[in-house]
């Protein structure tokens, strides 16, 4: 009994076949190309003025730039860096990343347990040391927080302490520098302009306090004269020449 042969494969199926795995082979070289062009090789930091060294940004190097979630990757960046308040991220094909930082601005030292909180206007931890930094308004709490229960990047959800930044940061703008806050509890906050002493309360509308300091402190410009101090607790403030 005779056995069938099967008929040779036509020249058609073989030039598909060849042309089917050119294809595949042509594809695939053609991603790794692109895939290795397109890893981050540079970045470019946009700030006329850097204040602080990002930290973190090699574990970045050599990604796809196609996989990197810019949102994602902001957030990434500003928890390892305190000081960085908003970070833009954009990708320059073929293989670069370009940050735009915005940072804060220490504005106080916050007296703790074992050592003090840098912090930025909004209350945000910037960094913790053991000395304190003489070139920022230092803030004597009436209750000392405990160094190691908060980390670099916290914010303070303290209102007395929140509003003691906000009126100091009003009176430098106005050329008052607060050298000490010390907040005695939160309807006495006085700010220690070298011998003088402004008193506010956390009671009282901030925005009408300020609004009050500064209608005083124009007056007093105006007439050349000086004060001692201005408590602005009461409904009528109470000025000591």
């Amino acid at each position: 009994m005779e056995t069938k042969k099967s008929p040779p494969p036509s020249s058609h199926k073989i030039k598909k076949s060849f042309f089917s795995a050119a294809f595949f082979l042509l594809a695939l070289s053609s991603f790794f190309f692109i895939d290795l062009k397109t890893r981050v090789k540079f970045l470019e930091i946009k700030n006329d003025k850097i204040d602080h060294r990002i930290i973190g940004l090699t574990d970045y190097h050599d990604q796809s730039l196609f996989l990197i979630n810019d949102k994602e990757l902001s957030e990434e960046i500003k928890k390892k860096n305190p000081y960085l308040k908003s970070l833009k991220i954009a990708k320059k094909f073929p293989s670069t990343l370009v940050l735009y930082p915005d940072f804060y601005q220490p504005v106080a030292a916050l007296k703790v347990s074992a050592g003090y909180f840098i912090l930025s206007e909004d209350g945000r931890i910037l960094a913790k040391i053991k000395e304190s930094n003489r070139d920022l308004t230092l803030i004597n709490y009436y209750q000392k927080l405990n160094y190691y229960s908060y980390s670099a990047g916290d914010y303070l959800d303290l209102i007395d302490i929140n509003l003691g930044i906000s009126f100091s940061q009003n009176l430098n703008r106005a050329g008052l520098r607060v050298d000490i806050l010390d907040i005695a509890d939160r309807d006495m906050l006085v700010c220690n302009v070298g011998e003088k002493k402004i008193i506010f309360t956390a009671a009282k509308d901030i925005e009408l306090q300020i609004y009050e300091l500064n209608q005083i402190i124009r007056q007093f410009k105006i007439k050349g004269q000086d004060f001692k101090s201005i408590d602005l607790r009461f409904e009528k403030p109470v000025v000591k020449l």
